[in-house]
């Protein structure tokens, strides 16, 4: 007993590291998506369609909470479309049971 709490609390910092390195790094490129808004419309929507399908799961995790935020409605078929999406979501505050689905679908 006294070995898997003590795997449990070297394991614990590391896990709580990434996720606040994780949830830095999604802030990053979520600014980075809504100063393309400012900048070019068009174009960033047609960049946030792209990740939204395609992209790692942190951009499309980053790019459904612009989406929200700015209520793009231009994407609503594409965030339908990624309901479907079983890629599992970058950890926060280590979460880690979540899916892009699931966030596509909050965003609706």
């Amino acid at each position: 007993m006294k070995t898997l709490i003590l795997i449990a609390l070297l394991i614990a910092p590391v896990v709580s590291y990434a996720s606040h390195e994780n949830e830095r790094e999604m802030n990053k490129v979520r600014t980075n998506f809504v100063a393309g808004l400012s900048e070019n419309r068009t174009n960033a929507i047609a960049i946030l369609k792209q990740v939204i399908e395609t992209g790692t799961p942190l951009e499309k995790d980053a790019a459904l909470y612009v989406v929200e935020d700015k209520v793009i409605l231009d994407l609503v078929p594409c965030v339908i479309a990624a309901v479907t999406d079983r890629t599992q979501a970058p950890r926060y505050d280590d979460t880690g049971w979540t899916y892009i689905g699931r966030h596509a679908g909050w965003v609706i």
